[in-house]
């Protein structure tokens, strides 16, 4: 996993760096990549979703992690996470966001939104990006 969010974060610094610390307002997309979004077994059946945010700047950013559309028996912790802090220039975080069983949910068909509403079925979106 560590080659993938390498090559990821290497993606996102060379196609966006000039338009990335360009970029007015709040916007995210070009700052943040939504790297992965995980599962990790947990007692029995149980399994413990995640998400991994990388920052593509070179300002420390904050933003906003919104999880929308799961369903019902997965266990969202918060729907909404605020003021999420990432370090600069490759700076990573995982957040572990909810919990359900073995089989419940394909991680990779969760949708990755970035400076907008979601849309119907599961979704990571990230929005609100504020440098420094």
């Amino acid at each position: 996993m560590p080659r993938i969010i390498a090559a990821a974060l290497l993606a996102l610094l060379a196609a966006t760096p000039a338009q990335a610390q360009g970029q007015g307002g709040n916007t995210c997309r070009g700052r943040v990549l939504i790297a992965n979004v995980t599962q990790a077994s947990g007692p029995g059946n149980t399994v413990f979703y995640a998400v991994t945010l990388l920052n593509g700047t070179q300002d420390r950013v904050t933003l906003d992690v919104g999880f929308s559309g799961f369903p019902g028996a997965v266990t969202v912790y918060s729907p909404t996470l605020t003021n999420v802090p990432l370090e600069p220039r490759g700076g990573t975080r995982e957040h572990r966001f909810g919990r359900g069983t073995l089989g419940l949910l394909d991680t990779a068909a969760v949708a990755r939104v970035y400076d907008s509403q979601a849309g119907g079925g599961p979704t990571v979106r990230i929005g609100n990006c504020r440098l420094g």
